[in-house]
């Protein structure tokens, strides 16, 4: 998997490969460039893979409660298929100050 075998995960859409990281550091990066996680839990591809919808489910939230309907547009067609809207993402929606009706009714679509 290219994705998380980089070299330069900030500032570009788009990861860099560099074959000479160990296994931490490409789980480390990958979390960096995807989640935005600087505190990486993982330690394995094995570990990352196991917790990758979970992850999904805690960023959207995150992005639910801070951003608005274009952010969460981006990060879904990002995502793809991976991420289910469930009721703790339209929950943190409801926080959200700015855009949460929006953000509400988009979700839910």
């Amino acid at each position: 998997m290219l994705l998380s075998i980089s070299s330069n995960t900030r500032d570009t859409n788009n990861l860099r490969a560099d074959y000479i990281k160990t296994i931490q550091q490409v789980v480390h990066n990958t979390t960096l460039f995807l989640f935005g996680l600087t505190d990486f839990p993982y330690y394995t591809i094995a570990e990352f893979f196991y917790n990758f919808t979970s992850l999904n489910i805690i960023y959207l939230s995150r992005v639910a409660i801070l951003c608005n309907i274009n952010t969460i547009a981006d990060f879904l067609k990002q995502r793809g298929d991976d991420i289910n809207i469930i009721e703790e993402v339209v929950k943190a929606a409801v926080g959200n100050i700015e855009s949460g009706k929006e953000v509400i009714v988009f979700l839910l679509k």
